[in-house]
C-alpha cells in the first residue's frame, strides 16, 4: 500500500534535481576558466586534465555561499597541482625509459 503523500513526495524529489539558475551561471564560469587555462597551459598540461580539475575546483566551489568569487582561484591552484603532479609522472617515466635502455 502506498502512503497517501507518496506523489507530493516523489514529485518534489524530482524537481529538487532540476539545476538552478546560480548553477547555470557557475558551469558557464567554470567552462570560461577551464578555456583560459587549458590555453595557458597547452604545451604542458593535456586539456583534459585542466578540464579535470576546474571541475574539481567547480564541485568544491559550489560548496560555498560565494562559489563565483572562489572559483577562479580554486581552478588555479587545483590546475597548478594537477601540472605538478603531471610533471612528476613525466620525470617518472623518462628516468625509468632511461633505466630500460641502459
Amino acid at each position: 500500500m502506498t502512503p497517501p503523500n507518496f506523489r507530493k513526495i516523489q514529485h518534489t524529489l524530482r524537481r529538487a534535481t532540476l539545476p538552478r539558475m546560480g548553477d547555470t551561471r557557475l558551469r558557464e564560469l567554470s567552462r570560461h576558466i577551464a578555456a583560459d587555462l587549458s590555453a595557458r597551459h597547452a604545451r604542458v598540461l593535456p586539456p583534459s586534465f585542466v578540464r579535470k580539475a576546474v571541475g574539481d575546483a567547480e564541485a568544491l566551489a559550489a560548496t560555498t555561499g560565494a562559489a563565483e568569487l572562489v572559483l577562479p582561484e580554486l581552478a588555479r591552484e587545483k590546475v597548478d597541482e594537477a601540472r605538478a603532479w603531471f610533471s612528476r609522472q613525466q620525470d617518472i617515466l623518462e628516468r625509468s625509459a632511461f633505466s630500460f635502455s641502459a
